[in-house]
Order: C-alpha cells, then sequence, then structure tokens
C-alpha cells in the first residue's frame, strides 16, 4: 500500500523503491511494437514516459484522479524509473483545497482550487464553470500519443496531441478539443501544451524581443516568483517578441554546454506564453492563443486543434537547442522541393528605384536594371512595390506599364534570372476599387489603408484566385509576400473569432499557392520579420530577418535569428551601413553571405569598378553557399559580449566549414583571440583558404588537423571598425 505521508528527506526513496509497484512485461508491451519504442505506458500506474535518443518525458495520474507531469530531462531507462507523483515536487494548500495538492497539471483546466495560470477556461456569464478533466482513454501509433480527458460536467472532451522526434530530442504538443454537447461552447481561454522544469535551482529565461528594425534581440533574466509574459497581440506573431523561450539553471549554459529546456509556439497569429515561478518555486511555461479579445466557438459536434506548441531538452547548451530545431525544421517542415536548391542571389528594386508612389517603377526603369543585375551575376530579379494598379488591386499599372508585364518577365528570363513580384494582398488602400465594392469585406479601417478580412471564405477564394492568376499569367518563378500593418480591433460583430479563423484561412491559402505552384520560391516579409514563427517555415523558402539591414545591426539580427531558424532561410535588404553609419561593402557582403544573399542598390547608376566588387563577390557566395544551406550553425563569438562575433557553418559529413569573423570597436592594439572552431573532424586535415584579407600573408593558406583547429583554434588579424573575413575549410583527400 502507497503512502503519500510526508518521510523524513533520508527515507522518501527507499519509501519510494518499495511503495511502487513495477511495470509488468504485458503493460509494456503497449509501445506500438516498435524495437527502440519512443512511448511506453505502465497500466498498472497510469504512467506515460516518452523517450527520445537523449532525454525523457513522463506523466501520470495522481491520487485526485489528473494527470500530473512526472519527468522532464535528462533520460531515464525505463518507465519503472519514473518517478511517483509525491516524489515530484507538488504543493499542498491548507483549508482542504485538494484541487491545490499538485502543482505539476499536465493539463491544467480551471477549476476550484487552482490559482496558477489554466490551459482552458470556458465562458459562461455570470457563472464559474468548474471544468475537472478526466482521463477517458488512450492511444499509441508509432511516435504518437493520445490521451483522451472528459470533463466531468461538461460535454467537452480535449484529446492531448504528442508526437515524438527521438533523434532531435523533441516533442510536439497540441490539443483538441470537442464539443459532444447540444449547445454552443465558447471557448474564451485555450494553450497547446504546459512544459514543466525540474524543482531545482534558479532559472534563466532566455527570448528574444524588440521591435520593427530590432527584432531578433536575445535577452536574457533570472526569474523570480510572478509571471513573466510573452506575447504578441498584434494579429501577427512579431515584432516585438518571437514566439520561442530557453531555460537554464542558474544561468551557467553556455553556447556550447549546459542543461536547456526550449521550446516554440508554431503559430502566425495572436499567441502567449507564460513563464511562471509558482509561490514554491517550481518554474513551468504555458503557450498557445493569447486570451486578449479572444473566442473559440465550438458548434454542437465540432472540434478545433490548437497549434502545435514544439520543446526539447538537450545538454549541448544553445548551441545544441538551436541545431536540434535547425534539423526538425529542415527534415518536417521545410518545403520538401526546397531543400536541395541552391538559393539565388536576388537583385531587389524598391531600394534602386525608391520613387515608386511617384511612378518610379515603370517599365522603362526596369528595363535598365536588367542587363546590370545579370552582368553582375544575380540570378533572381524581384520587381518590388510600384506594379501594381494600386494595394489591393493586383493588375498591372496600365500608365507604367502599358504593354503589361510579359516583356518584363521575357527579359528577365532572356537574361537568365528568375523573375519575381511583391505582393501585399491582406491590405487595400482607398484607391483599390475593393474599398467602394466591397465594404463587407473589410476591417480596421483607421487609416489611410485598410485589411481584408480573411477569416472570410469568399474573401480567401477571391485572394487565392487573384494570386493564382498573377503567378500563372505572368511567368513568375519568385513571390514576395509583404503586410505593412497591424490587425488593430477590428470592429465588427466576430471580433473576438477573427484573428484564429484569418490565420487559419491564411494557412488554407499557401496550402494552395504551394501546391499548385511548386516550382515558385515564396518569400516571407511581414514588414520585416512580422511573421517570425515557425510554422511560416513550413509555406516559405526565405524569411526577412528584419526591413532594416544595416549591417553591424545584422549582426545582432542574425545571432537571435539562428536561435529559431536554419541560416539558410535569412533574407533582408541590403544597404552599405544604417543610421548615420556607412560601412565597407565588404563587410556588408561577407554579412549576407551567411544568409540568402540579397542586394537592391541602383546598380544601374554604378561605375564599372563598383558592378566588378559585386560580381566578384557575388561569384564567392555561389562558390560557398553550398555550405551555409546545408550546413549547420555554431555561434562562436556574440556581438553582444565582444567587439566582434564569429559564426561556423559546417557540413554534416565534416568535409567543409566556414568561419565568418566581424569586428567592430577594437581599440588600439586590441586583438580577436584564437577561435576554437567546432564539429570538425579531428583526425582529418583541412587545407584553409582566406577570403577579404588585405595582405598576402594573411591570405596565405595551410593544411592543419581538425583536431589543431578546435583545440589551437585560428588567430585571425582583425582591426578597428567593420573588419571582416570569410575562411573556408576542406577536407584534404
Amino acid at each position: 500500500m502507497r503512502s503519500n505521508t510526508f518521510i523524513i528527506l533520508g527515507s522518501v526513496f527507499c519509501l519510494a523503491l518499495a511503495g511502487r509497484a513495477y511495470a509488468s512485461d504485458d503493460t509494456l508491451r503497449q509501445t506500438a511494437g516498435h524495437e527502440k519504442a519512443s512511448i511506453a505506458f505502465d497500466g498498472n500506474r497510469k504512467v506515460f514516459l516518452l523517450q527520445t535518443d537523449n532525454s525523457s518525458y513522463a506523466f501520470g495520474l495522481a491520487s485526485n484522479g489528473l494527470f500530473v507531469n512526472l519527468h522532464w530531462g535528462g533520460k531515464l531507462k525505463d518507465v519503472n524509473d519514473v518517478p511517483e507523483p509525491w516524489e515530484t515536487h507538488h504543493f499542498h494548500q491548507p483549508h482542504g483545497f485538494t484541487h491545490g495538492q499538485y502543482g505539476r497539471y499536465e493539463y491544467p483546466a480551471n477549476t476550484r482550487g487552482f490559482f496558477l495560470e489554466p490551459c482552458l477556461k470556458i465562458e459562461k456569464p455570470d457563472q464559474l464553470v468548474n471544468l475537472k478533466m478526466a482521463y477517458d482513454s488512450h492511444k499509441i501509433e508509432g511516435d504518437r500519443l493520445e490521451v483522451v480527458l472528459k470533463a466531468a460536467n461538461e460535454p467537452l472532451y480535449v484529446t492531448l496531441h504528442y508526437r515524438v522526434y527521438p533523434e532531435f530530442d523533441l516533442i510536439d504538443r497540441w490539443v483538441e478539443v470537442q464539443n459532444r454537447g447540444t449547445e454552443k461552447v465558447v471557448i474564451e481561454n485555450i494553450k497547446s501544451a504546459v512544459w514543466y522544469v525540474p524543482h531545482t535551482q534558479k532559472y534563466r529565461l532566455t527570448h528574444m524581443a524588440g521591435n520593427w528594425g530590432a527584432e531578433w534581440l536575445v535577452r536574457r533574466e533570472l526569474l523570480e516568483q510572478g509571471e513573466k509574459v510573452l506575447e504578441s497581440r498584434n494579429g501577427i506573431s512579431g515584432h516585438h517578441h518571437v514566439p520561442f523561450f530557453a531555460l537554464d539553471q542558474d544561468g551557467l549554459a553556455t553556447e556550447k554546454s549546459g542543461t536547456v529546456w526550449f521550446g516554440t509556439l508554431q503559430w502566425s497569429g495572436n499567441w502567449k506564453m507564460i513563464v511562471e515561478q509558482d509561490p514554491n518555486d517550481q518554474v513551468h511555461v504555458s503557450g498557445g492563443y493569447n486570451d486578449y479579445d479572444f473566442a473559440l466557438e465550438l458548434a454542437p459536434g465540432e472540434s478545433h486543434a490548437t497549434p502545435v506548441f514544439t520543446a526539447g531538452f538537450t545538454r549541448g547548451g544553445f548551441g545544441e537547442a538551436s541545431r536540434l530545431l535547425h534539423r526538425y525544421q529542415r527534415k518536417h517542415l521545410y518545403p520538401k522541393n526546397r531543400l536541395d536548391v541552391e538559393v539565388p542571389l536576388v537583385f531587389n528594386t524598391y531600394s534602386a528605384l525608391p520613387n515608386w508612389r511617384e511612378g518610379g517603377v515603370n517599365e522603362a526603369s526596369v528595363m535598365s536594371l536588367i542587363a546590370p543585375a545579370a552582368e553582375a551575376g544575380f540570378e533572381a530579379f524581384i520587381i518590388d512595390a510600384g506594379w501594381q494598379t494600386a494595394i489591393g488591386d493586383w493588375t498591372v499599372h496600365p500608365t507604367n506599364f502599358p504593354r503589361g508585364l510579359k516583356p518584363v518577365s521575357d527579359e528577365v528570363h532572356r537574361n537568365g534570372m528568375k523573375f519575381g513580384l511583391w505582393i501585399e494582398p491582406e491590405r487595400i488602400t482607398r484607391q483599390a476599387k475593393l474599398f467602394k465594392e466591397k465594404p463587407e469585406w473589410l476591417f480596421s479601417n483607421d487609416g489611410g489603408s485598410v485589411m481584408l478580412n480573411l477569416a472570410r471564405s469568399d474573401v480567401l477564394e477571391y485572394v487565392y484566385l487573384e494570386m493564382a492568376k498573377l503567378l500563372r499569367d505572368h511567368g513568375v518563378d519568385y513571390l514576395k509576400l509583404d503586410f505593412n500593418r497591424y490587425f488593430g480591433i477590428a470592429e465588427i460583430p466576430e471580433r473576438r473569432t477573427l484573428n484564429t479563423k484569418y490565420v487559419l484561412n491564411f494557412y488554407e491559402l499557401f496550402d494552395r499557392l504551394v501546391k499548385e505552384f511548386p516550382n515558385v520560391f515564396f518569400e516571407n516579409c511581414a514588414s520585416g520579420a512580422g511573421r517570425p514563427d515557425l510554422k511560416m517555415d513550413t509555406y516559405f523558402a526565405r524569411i526577412n530577418r528584419s526591413d532594416i539591414q544595416s549591417p553591424l545591426d545584422s549582426l545582432f539580427l542574425h545571432e537571435g535569428f539562428t536561435y529559431l531558424h536554419p541560416t539558410y532561410m535569412a533574407g533582408g535588404g541590403s544597404n552599405m551601413g544604417g543610421p548615420g553609419r556607412s560601412a565597407p561593402f565588404q563587410f556588408s557582403a561577407f554579412i549576407g553571405m551567411m544568409g540568402w544573399g540579397s542586394m537592391g542598390l541602383p546598380i544601374h547608376k554604378m561605375k564599372a569598378e563598383e558592378l566588378a566588387q559585386i560580381k566578384r563577390h557575388g561569384e564567392l557566395f555561389k562558390s560557398i553557399r553550398h555550405v551555409t544551406c546545408r550546413g549547420e550553425t555554431h555561434r562562436l563569438a556574440s556581438i553582444r559580449e565582444n567587439p566582434y562575433a564569429a559564426f561556423e557553418y559546417v557540413l554534416p559529413d565534416k568535409s567543409e566549414a566556414l568561419l565568418f569573423l566581424f569586428a567592430h570597436g577594437l581599440r588600439h592594439n586590441q586583438r580577436v583571440p584564437n577561435i576554437l572552431l567546432e564539429a570538425l573532424d579531428p583526425e582529418a586535415r583541412y587545407a584553409v583558404t582566406i577570403h577579404g584579407a588585405p595582405d598576402d600573408r594573411q591570405k596565405a593558406g595551410r593544411v592543419v588537423s581538425g583536431r589543431a583547429l578546435m583545440e589551437a583554434g585560428v588567430l585571425v588579424d582583425l582591426s578597428g571598425d567593420y573588419d571582416s573575413r570569410i575562411l573556408y575549410f576542406t577536407r584534404s583527400k
């Protein structure tokens, strides 16, 4: 017989072993028949164990009939190692609040006696809905687990979904809620999951925050009792926070080592993560839809699945956490037909033809850029804003392009480049025909532009037909999607349900477009990084780090960007300086080469030597981009902490590697220390080629072992401001 009596510390472990009913062979067979099953179930104890290559996640039924989290962290041997509910941290409230006994509910609903953030709350006027979600059934299929919970006093069923990715040490979680009653159910708060870290030392939170033009900024802070809210309530998933968290113990983790729990929410609309340290110092993270001005309505028989909340555990520090997410993204999210396609070097007209509002984008001006762009080595030519009749009328401007876009598209293709267009289909201006013809399609009419209500099925169909026609009729190979406003407060009756339906229809739109036009490159630009979430990677091959691409700022942007996204997706415009700054061309070009290279300068007005410089750097990018596209990212030195930054990219077979070095603000006689490379083959020997060095002594490479590069490192002579190098390592045969 088990005892929940409080025991003196020295006796706890012995009593736990004595009071435990070990899983039988029959029980452990419920693991989907895999030789190395990722999911096990102990029927005697009602305990689930989810196993990855290097971590374990476990939860089970407590004595009050509710599921509680039992472990998330280092790998356990088997289900017998999973602790009992009373062995994990819990708190006991006095005065008989039985629901407050356990503080690690696997999916806490709003119920009496529970005082932390709930994951589910039903709305009924002037009535507290006391939701006690009891275990109903479960199903294990391969790497997937479904656990069905039934509300004791409501016709509501909630299915907890888990998908395990053993090789990436990641777990996807989401819930599906179903109304099995005869009346409509209104949900005012629903989260995808809550994650509990071990009740040990202090925890440090790492997240990305910022603003338009200053996205992806890495922020770190030690947690104290209370809540830290990360959220977006502007209708899209950025610019002010990125839906990502990482926790490490006592702030001791580094890029290379340390235990890190991390996660990201795959949702492109309003979202919220709450990082909470309770009165007993238990830390947990809940995340899902933002409950700000929110409602989810379920008709009788209707069900709804929440966004996926992906999380993982590693002992390899922040760097390995990022690489696990990158591997997962590459295998399970990124468009499969783009995986091994070389990213084209992009030319964009926006900065070259800045007066687009005054007709500066026309057939003659665009034609003048095509030949110089092709001669300079660009492989994709994108017409940005100005080709359209109006924002909202996605027809070719009859005055600026009297022959349409076909002559321009043909000329781009004749010059060996892909042809691309910019579009912003979710927004219209007052000059657009739809503004007068379809007022019922609009919302947020509070300025010079208005939003189309994509939550409506007729608007979805209209936008799809317009975009599909545009792609078909003009030979478009590349489409840059933009979005330059926030939702605001929609003055429509369905305001609270708008954002969820809108984003789901947005996904349906691009599901259809990507399937119908599999050879088109789609770029995600929402006024820069307005949609920075991982879900967007399922449709878009490229994502903008920011509208602002000052080279120095880009070093900060790129560091945060690579916490979540692979470097080969990193896009954005290109300029040579920034606010009050002017940087050398090489510094800017080398930063661009770490991602998806692009430029938008007035190339038709450049001198021959400037064009030659662009072409030379473009050829270098093409010769090394296979490493940044297929290699893994290692952040070796941060510009946040040093007057220099170092990024390394290594192919999976360790045959080639790139080291990018940037310096700014080095004092007199201050030098960059030896940079220790990572993930090379220690027994192999590597030839080194140096790009960007001012003299032959630095350019001369030598053959050195991988072990030496990782243990002794490389010394590169950088100095002053805006200095940069690229070191290219190739394994000798």
